[in-house]
């Protein structure tokens, strides 16, 4: 509703805002005797008798007192009181309108203004101090009118209300309305630190909303408080591992990754070995591929000759080197690959030179700055003693005079020391060179041949490798026969054990130091010829066998060529025991050298004991007799079944459904460190064999622990290995990993 103007105030204008209106600028005082019209301007109302007083200030009386009079003159420069005669319908100057009443809001108030003027000021005017019911308006008649539409529910009408039917009330909550009403924490949302629920995106002491993230990949984000956003942490680095066949990938961890194994969307190939030159390299991309200039096989440097790619492989030919001495440039010529400085005493005929027989001395056939042939010695020379042999070659053996007449030596093996920078080479005393096939660390080098994938072509590696604190699994596959048609049939199978190997040491002359731990054994089953009923025989043993205390942990050695991938790894003799043991006298290396010899014989030597390390208090390691169907690929049997281990002669016979094994085996390995983390090679094994020296008969049998008897025909029923062949892979492992988890690592 409008809002008039106070009584109050209108008093207040009315009486103290009298001023002159309708009098001469001489200001003369009307007749006397007229009453004191309020149009005449100032006579008093005793019928004039102050009607020659006018004031001369329009803030004091005749008498000088503060105030008007309403019988006094007033003067204001000339100017009227405008409302002397409001209320008389008659509009005199000053005065806006006159309706003649005393009714304010009727569109002339009593005070003969108008009661609002339309526009922006009169609208306030008009407004009844309700935002909610819409905004009052003037209308041309100067009369407020009220608005005929209450605002919408929920327009805002105040920091925390709203308004509801036409009117402003508290408001609750509502995300997205701009208010910020508990539990709300910010409003309007916007993606960033306020959240579609109206709540800070992030609060750093909030454990709920902190910006931890359960992706291990994405580093460790933080919250700004000051913005309610994450800052992003430092992603780890791609292919860091984040789970069971998880890896890191741009920050996330992920399942498709390079080196899973499996050819992701943008890979070309993944063998997941992370070995250069094998076909398929660390960033899933072929090795070479035809067409492609950057991965065409040409050749590495201008002493080889440009390779092939195969299509199929996706590995290029070997590199071919060119023939030692061809020219590479002035004064140089191509060793092994690699263009050098040619030097005379190298071995190697370079285009400037006449000669060259690997060494310095002027008087066997080739000068000692390799410019003329001459003729030299043979061993055909007479001699007196056998200094005169000798050749000043040590890499050729001693040579020796008899019957005056030279004997060459035997030489010394290649890569040999003969001097300083020197070795032996195919029997001559070289000049050690990156390129001679041969690492040798005085002269710097470490790696040898160079321009391979972790050899660059000065022969330092591209890819140092340190295994101290590593851990290894290890599996040995060896190629077995066995039988010899008495009791056994003859056949052949492969025999396959796992190791771990832990706490390695590598020096600075690259000698290993470690420890080996056995983690497993698989036996191939072994026939009965069929004069005794063609049957056979398999064993297993528990996973959990191998996690025993018990199982020996023995000291082993070995050497790295180099320290790059591609050097050769070298594991020395090492003697594996399991449920056998060897004390003073006797020696593990010295005893059980005859494989047919039977237990009860052996461990009557003294030094000699059995052991329990499996812990289940039977000598030996235990091994559960196989049950059931044979596999398809086996020799049928009478009943296509295994059968339980024949213990005696009688009919029927006892048999044995648990076994108790001594192992010994001597071995040794040579191969190829392929990356930091996998190697291959070749195992030689010295001596390997089993016996029987406990058993378990069946249910059938009496479930009794067997008799010696027993114990003597299955250990003679067991297979006598014969090895042909042996290889071995290898592939690091977690610190502390269980056998199982080596198992794994190497299936």
């Amino acid at each position: 509703m409008p809002t008039s103007r106070g009584v109050v105030a209108r008093a207040l204008v009315f009486v103290a805002g009298i001023v002159a209106a309708g009098c001469s600028s001489g200001g003369s005082a009307p007749p006397a005797g007229t009453g004191g019209s309020s149009s005449s301007g100032g006579t008093s109302g005793s019928g004039g008798t102050d009607a020659g007083r006018s004031m001369t200030d329009a803030g004091s009386t005749i008498d000088g007192s503060t105030g008007l009079d309403s019988g006094t003159t007033t003067k204001d420069g000339g100017g009227v009181n405008p409302h002397l005669h409001c209320g008389d319908h008659v509009l005199d100057p000053g005065e806006q309108c006159d309706d003649g009443n005393k009714i304010n809001g009727d569109g002339c108030d009593a005070d003969c203004r108008f009661t609002c003027i339309a526009g922006p000021v009169g609208d306030a005017v008009c407004s009844d101090g309700n935002f909610c019911n819409g905004i009052e308006t003037c209308s041309a008649n100067h009369l407020c009118q009220a608005s005929t539409t209450n605002l919408p529910d929920g327009t805002i009408c105040g920091e925390v209300n709203k308004c509801l039917g036409g009117v402003c009330r508290s408001a609750t909550a509502d995300c997205g309305d701009t208010l910020v009403i508990a539990p709300e924490e910010c409003d309007p949302p916007d993606g960033k630190g306020c959240g579609a629920d109206c709540r800070f995106t992030c609060v750093s002491t909030d454990l709920t909303r902190d910006c931890k993230s359960t992706d291990i990949c994405a580093g460790s984000p933080r919250c700004d408080d000051s913005t309610h956003t994450c800052l992003p942490g430092t992603p780890l680095a791609d292919l860091h591992p984040c789970g069971t066949n998880l890896a890191c990938v741009s920050g996330v961890c992920s399942s498709k990754y390079c080196g899973n194994h499996v050819v992701d969307p943008g890979e070309e190939c993944d063998d997941g070995n992370g070995i250069t030159g094998d076909g398929c390299e660390p960033n899933c991309k072929y090795t070479c591929a035809a067409g492609d200039p950057l991965r065409d096989c040409g050749a590495p440097n201008s002493c080889f000759n440009a390779g092939t790619c195969d299509t199929s492989s996706h590995v290029c030919d070997p590199f071919v080197p060119k023939a030692a001495g061809t020219g590479c440039g002035t004064g140089e010529n191509c060793v092994q690959g690699t263009c050098r400085n040619a030097v005379c005493g190298d071995g190697i005929v370079a285009p400037s030179e006449a000669c060259d027989d690997g060494n310095l001395d002027d008087k066997d056939g080739c000068t000692n700055d390799c410019k003329k042939n001459t003729p030299g010695c043979t061993a055909n020379c007479s001699c007196q003693g056998n200094g005169d042999c000798d050749d000043g070659d040590p890499c050729n053996g001693s040579e020796t005079c008899a019957s005056n007449v030279c004997a060459p030596g035997t030489a010394l093996g290649d890569d040999t020391a003969c001097g300083t920078g020197r070795i032996c080479i195919a029997g001559g005393c070289r000049l050690s060179v990156c390129g001679d096939g041969y690492t040798d660390s005085s002269i710097g080098e470490e790696c040898d041949p160079p321009n391979t994938g972790a050899c660059d072509a000065n022969c330092k590696a591209q890819v140092k490798c340190d295994l101290t604190g590593t851990t290894w699994g290890v599996k040995i596959a060896v190629n077995v026969g066995w039988g010899d048609g008495t009791i056994l049939e003859p056949t052949t199978g492969q025999l396959v054990q796992w190791a771990e190997l832990s706490n390695i040491t590598q020096g600075s002359d690259l000698k290993l130091a470690m420890k080996l731990k056995p983690c497993g054994l698989s036996i191939p089953d072994f026939p009965t010829t069929t004069d005794l009923g063609g049957e056979w025989y398999g064993v297993t043993f528990a996973d959990a066998l191998w996690e025993k205390p018990g199982i020996p942990v023995v000291d082993a050695t070995g050497s790295l060529s180099n320290r790059a991938p591609g050097a050769v790894i070298k594991l020395d003799t090492v003697v594996i025991l399991l449920g056998v043991t060897f004390t003073s006298p006797a020696t593990p290396l010295g005893t059980w050298t005859d494989p047919t010899v039977a237990w009860t014989d052996l461990v009557q030597q003294p030094g000699v004991a059995v052991s329990d390390p499996d812990g289940d208090k039977h000598d030996g390691i235990t091994a559960n007799v196989k049950t059931g169907a044979l596999p398809p690929a086996d020799k049928p049997s009478s009943t296509g079944q295994y059968a339980d281990v024949i213990a005696d002669l009688n009919t029927p016979p006892a048999r044995a459904d648990q076994l108790y094994l001594a192992v010994k085996q001597v071995s040794s390995e040579v191969g190829s460190l392929d990356s930091c983390t996998s190697m291959h090679g070749a195992v030689t094994v010295n001596f390997l064999d089993n016996h029987i020296v406990g058993c378990l008969l069946d249910a059938q049998s009496g479930n009794a622990a067997c008799s010696t008897q027993n114990e003597q025909i299955v250990d003679a029923v067991r297979p006598h290995y014969t090895v042909s062949s042996a290889t071995y892979s290898a592939a690091a492992v977690p610190s502390g990993a269980t056998c199982a988890a080596v198992r794994a690592a190497v299936p």
